[in-house]
C-alpha cells in the first residue's frame, strides 16, 4: 500500500515537472524567436546601409512602408543616418558608424541566442527524461493493479 503511494506521489511530482519544463521550453523558445527577429532586422538594417553608401546625394529611392507598398523618396545625404540609441532616442550618424554599432549588437544578440539554445537543449533534454520516466512509472502502475485483480 505505501509503494502505491509512493509510486503516486512520484507519478505527481513528474507530472508537475514535465509541466514547467514545458512552460520553461516554451518560454524560452518564445525568446529565440524575439531574439531571431531582431537579428533579421538588424542584418537587413546593415545590408540596407551598406547599399546606401554607395548611393549618390539625390538618388531614388523606394521606400518600404509595409503591406508590398513603397513610397518614392530622394537620398539627401548617404554617409549620415538618423539611428536610434534606445528609450526612443536617435542621433544623427556616419554610415560607418551606424553599421559598426550594429556589428555589436548582431554579435551580443548571437550571444543570447546561442545561450538560449543552449537552455533549450537542457529544457528539452530534462522533459525528455522526466517523459520516458513517466511512462516507465505508469507502465509499471498499471501491470501491478492488473496483477491485483487477477488476485
Amino acid at each position: 500500500m505505501s509503494q502505491a503511494r509512493s509510486e503516486e506521489e512520484t507519478l505527481r511530482q513528474l507530472v508537475v515537472e514535465i509541466r514547467l519544463l514545458e512552460g520553461t521550453a516554451e518560454t524560452l523558445q518564445n525568446r529565440l524567436n524575439m531574439i531571431e527577429a531582431a537579428l533579421t532586422d538588424l542584418n537587413v538594417a546593415h545590408s540596407t546601409l551598406q547599399g546606401i553608401k554607395d548611393e549618390k546625394p539625390d538618388s531614388q529611392l523606394l521606400i518600404p512602408v509595409g503591406g508590398n507598398t513603397y513610397v518614392k523618396a530622394k537620398l539627401d545625404d548617404p554617409k549620415v543616418v538618423i539611428a536610434g540609441i534606445g528609450a526612443d532616442v536617435a542621433l544623427e550618424r556616419g554610415v560607418d558608424e551606424a553599421q559598426e554599432s550594429m556589428n555589436i549588437q548582431i554579435t551580443e544578440f548571437e550571444k543570447v541566442r546561442a545561450s538560449l539554445q543552449q537552455q533549450l537543449v537542457q529544457v528539452a533534454g530534462r522533459l525528455e527524461q522526466n517523459r520516458a520516466q513517466l511512462n516507465e512509472l505508469t507502465g509499471q502502475m498499471s501491470e501491478g493493479s492488473q496483477g491485483v485483480r487477477q488476485a
